[in-house]
């Protein structure tokens, strides 16, 4: 087992492999100068999705060499209708458009569209769909937060921050 970790490092260091996050990297730079900017869409949504990336985007906003902007759509769709037309089942969608932006010139380095869906029951007690709908949401939130947070590390560490 150990010739074999030791053979795929060899031949991974011979194909110029690279790790992403390594310290010195592109991507490292990139997003230690990228701050959350402004999120725009349904109350509900923002508050998840700003929740869920808390940490993702670590610059100081006000020092910031880049700032992401997401504008944020949210919705349910029916996936499990019953023969009476009752929906026992939804999927919560999240979208998100987002821009990173150099702040002091107002120009768009990298942009991008992330969307992700969380199922929820519906339930007969009220609070506990209410719950379920609100779980849904934060999962779905939680994973654009993240695929923002990796394309964004993805580029920087392709293009390096300018």
């Amino acid at each position: 087992m150990r010739a074999l970790a030791l053979l795929i490092a060899m031949a991974l260091a011979g194909c110029g492999f690279r790790p992403m996050y390594a310290e010195g990297t592109g991507a490292v730079a990139g997003l230690n100068s990228l701050a959350l900017g402004r999120t725009t869409g349904l109350e509900d949504a923002v508050r998840a999705f700003n929740d869920s990336a808390i940490g993702l985007f670590p610059a100081d906003p006000a020092s910031a060499r880049y700032r992401v902007n997401v504008q944020l759509e949210s919705r349910r769709r029916a996936v499990s209708v019953q023969t009476d037309d009752s929906v026992t089942r939804n999927d919560y969608v999240v979208t998100a458009d987002w821009r990173i932006v150099a702040p002091e010139t107002g120009e768009v380095v990298y942009r991008g569209t992330s969307q992700a869906t969380a199922s929820f029951s519906i339930l007969d007690a009220q609070y506990a769909a209410y719950v379920s709908e609100l779980d849904a949401l934060k999962r779905a939130a939680g994973v654009v937060a993240t695929d923002i947070n990796r394309r964004s590390a993805a580029f920087f560490a392709t293009n390096g921050p300018r």
